[in-house]
């Protein structure tokens, strides 16, 4: 009689999945979801019987990295695991405290009790960590795809994260309008802006869609209108004024340039207008051109119409003149 030989690899996958499917069993006695944002603290805390022979807890599948009998496993310094002494109903507790929080922390964190080598399934508690994060750092660069005269878009891409998120520029200390609407796939977001090509650089991030966002702060991507093939982030967008003695002379160059940087944000607000209103200035002209047109046109035509209702009153009076009455005979 032969016996049946079964792969290796076969036997690993069958024992993977019963892994999971006990998993998937043991969370089933008590299981919570907990919602945070990436940064925050995250505290949680498994109760438990102290009449027990062992304690473990650990990340879905992973090896436990708390154990009751051999202690706490080497972890990250983000993370603490306290003992909680028994109380008056004979209770005891983990309390298990993570900050702050990450998105590798993102899973099932799961208190197993044994009593000798069984696992009291009614004792298991399951708490699914879910970490949320705003997308990532902008990248920008200069799109050949629209121009318009000295305006041209800067093409913007960024990680997405789980939370909404949109990329915002700001040029000469004002937020620059989009092109269209953000883009998203996912992996990527993407977001085209219109810039001046002639002015000052445009500053560039991202955020969630209901996060406000300081312009000084506004610093994932730099575009320079000098240097249009190139991104960095080396400017700040809101350089301080340094005031100096006036019987010190200037020698710092860089303060030099802060100065003149911010001088020249504070007047960017006119410029852009008067470009506005360059652009536009075409299209007033000929407006007013055929306004006036128009109205010598309906000048002429009603002055020649006054015209012709004078002669041909002029020729009815005439006419009555000549009119010849019959005479009425005397006696």
């Amino acid at each position: 009689m032969e016996l049946l030989q079964v792969p290796v690899d076969f036997l690993f996958n069958i024992n993977t999945l019963i892994l999971v499917m006990t998993t998937i069993s043991l969370a089933q006695g008590d299981s919570k979801t907990l919602k945070l944002l990436e940064g925050d603290k995250a505290e949680m805390d498994f109760p438990y019987p102290c009449s027990n022979s062992k304690v473990t807890l650990r990340m879905g599948n992973q090896t436990p990295y708390y154990n009751s009998i051999l202690g706490t496993a080497s972890l990250p310094m983000r993370y603490s695991v306290q003992e909680q002494n028994a109380t008056g109903n004979g209770s005891c507790s983990l309390h298990v405290m993570i900050n702050p929080v990450s998105r590798n922390d993102e899973g099932a964190c799961i208190l197993n009790v044994y009593q000798g080598d069984d696992v009291l399934k009614e004792y298991t508690k399951s708490i699914d960590l879910q970490v949320d994060f705003p997308p990532g750092k902008a990248s920008c660069k200069l799109s050949q795809e629209y121009k318009l005269g000295d305006w041209v878009s800067l093409h913007c891409t960024a990680p997405v994260g789980t939370l909404p998120g949109e990329i915002k520029c700001f040029q000469s200390g004002m937020r620059i309008p989009p092109v269209g609407t953000p883009f998203q796939t996912n992996q990527v977001l993407e977001q085209t802006f219109w810039v001046v090509k002639r002015s000052h650089p445009t500053f560039c991030c991202t955020s969630t869609q209901e996060e406000p966002v300081d312009m000084c702060e506004c610093k994932d991507s730099v575009w320079e209108p000098s240097n249009a093939e190139q991104s960095n982030n080396t400017k700040d967008p809101c350089p301080k004024i340094y005031t100096v003695p006036s019987s010190s002379p200037i020698s710092n160059n860089s303060t030099m340039e802060a100065i003149a940087y911010t001088q020249a944000m504070h007047s960017s607000k006119k410029s852009y207008i008067l470009t506005i209103v360059c652009m536009f200035l075409p299209v007033i002209v000929i407006v007013l051109v055929f306004v006036v047109i128009s109205g010598v046109i309906v000048y002429k035509s009603k002055r020649q119409n006054w015209k012709i209702n004078q002669l041909k009153k002029k020729k009815s009076s005439v006419s009555q003149d000549k009119v010849v009455y019959m005479k009425v005979p005397t006696a």
